[in-house]
Formats: C-alpha cells, sequence, structure tokens
C-alpha cells in the first residue's frame, strides 16, 4: 500500500512529464520481474484499491530501508513542507545490517570530492558537525582546511560520496590519521516508512494496518477502487 500511493502521488504531480517513476533511489528501486517475492503479490492483492490519505489527499508516502531509532520529517530533508508525514520513534529496525555502520574516506580523495562540486579546501584539517536536525541527523558539516572553511549540508555530502557508502546522515565524524571515519546508523532518508522497522513489528504480529498508522500517524486508510 505505501509503494502504491507513494507511485500513485507522485504520478499526480508528474501528469506533465514523459514518465510517471525512475527504477532507482530517486523514486522505487525495482529489479525486474525476477526479483520479485510471492509474498508482496499477496500484500498487492490483499490490499487492492487502498491507500494512504490525509485531508482526503493522497499523501507523499516516502519509505526507506533503515531509520536507526527515529524517522525524520520531509522538510528536513527535501523543500517538501507536507506535514501529512512527521518524525515517529522506531525501535524495530536493529535487525537491519545497516542499523549500524562505518565509512572510512582518505582526506585528499574528499578534498577531491569536494573541489568537483566547486569546494575548494586544499587541506583538509578537521570536520565538525554545525548542526543537527530535531531527531538527531546531521544537518550542517563545518569543514577546515588551509585558513578556508566550508558549510556543506549532510543531505548534499550523501549525494556527493554516494549513497551506498554514506548510508545515512545520522553519523558521528572523527580523524583517524590520513582519513576521516563516519560512525553512524540508519540507512536512507529516514523519511516515512521504515522498511526494516515494518519487518521487525510485522514478525511480532502486528498487522499491516497497526504498521502504517505507527509511521503515518496523520494518515487515513482509504479503498479508492
Amino acid at each position: 500500500m505505501v509503494a502504491r500511493t507513494y507511485a500513485m502521488y507522485v504520478k499526480a504531480n508528474r501528469a506533465n512529464s514523459y514518465y510517471d517513476l525512475e527504477t532507482s533511489v530517486a523514486d522505487q528501486v525495482y529489479g525486474g520481474s525476477d526479483r520479485e517475492d510471492y509474498r508482496s503479490d499477496v500484500a498487492v492483492n490483499e490490499t487492492a484499491g487502498e491507500i494512504l490519505t490525509y485531508h482526503r489527499q493522497i499523501i507523499p508516502a516516502y519509505y526507506h530501508s533503515t531509520c536507526g531509532g527515529r524517522t525524520e520529517a520531509p522538510g528536513v530533508v527535501w523543500d517538501d513542507p507536507t506535514t501529512a508525514v512527521v518524525s515517529v520513534k522506531c525501535v524495530w529496525c536493529k535487525a537491519s545490517p545497516r542499523f549500524r555502520w562505518s565509512y572510512r574516506i582518505a582526506r585528499h580523495e574528499l578534498a577531491e570530492r569536494l573541489r568537483q562540486r566547486g569546494i575548494a579546501l586544499d587541506a583538509i584539517e578537521t570536520i565538525n558537525v554545525h548542526s543537527r536536525t530535531s531527531a538527531g541527523r546531521v544537518r550542517e558539516l563545518l569543514i577546515l582546511g588551509a585558513g578556508k572553511r566550508a558549510l556543506v549540508e549532510a543531505v548534499g555530502l550523501r549525494a556527493m560520496l554516494g549513497y551506498g557508502r554514506l548510508r545515512s546522515t545520522w553519523f558521528g565524524v572523527s580523524a583517524n590519521g590520513g582519513d576521516f571515519v563516519f560512525d553512524g546508523r540508519g540507512a536512507g532518508h529516514g523519511v516515512g516508512l521504515c522498511q526494516w522497522g515494518a519487518k521487525g513489528l510485522a514478525e511480532k504480529g502486528y498487522n499491516y494496518l497497526q504498521i502504517l498508522r505507527g509511521y503515518y500517524p496523520r494518515a487515513r486508510i482509504e479503498r479508492r477502487w
């Protein structure tokens, strides 16, 4: 139902585009029919016609892999003013292999990545967390080097370094010799439904209605066809 709702929301907002969805992390990752699971087919059929709404409007039902303990508000990650999706606590995703992670990058490599994005710091000396969101994720980093400084948004840094490397913006950073080490938790943007958290809840016996109400407390479930 979450994937259906998100697809319908995006489709409605791309009415003048040549396509509806991308098969990547930009929208919904799809590996082809040979990667489908019969259980998802069952879920699709059993919830046919059901979507999530807020004030009768289809919500942007964002979802991600692993929140790490708390989901994030859309406006923190993107320029999205929606109030239909809010930050909620989640204690069910600890079984995720991405609940805790570490990423190491050499100082010179990081400097080169920044330089490619127009941020010229010849020799990076320190990286400090400048601000965090109310949910705990990094909002901005202050990077110092060779007498210069730059404020870098953590969301932009993820895109710069790679989503599979800097798995989320919930991290701390420290210097280790010629490298910087990012120790973090969770995977993905953190907005909406936490897939590993939903899995944990399902394994505890919660049904899909209870799970959806937990991650989208302001939404209603409506049958549209």
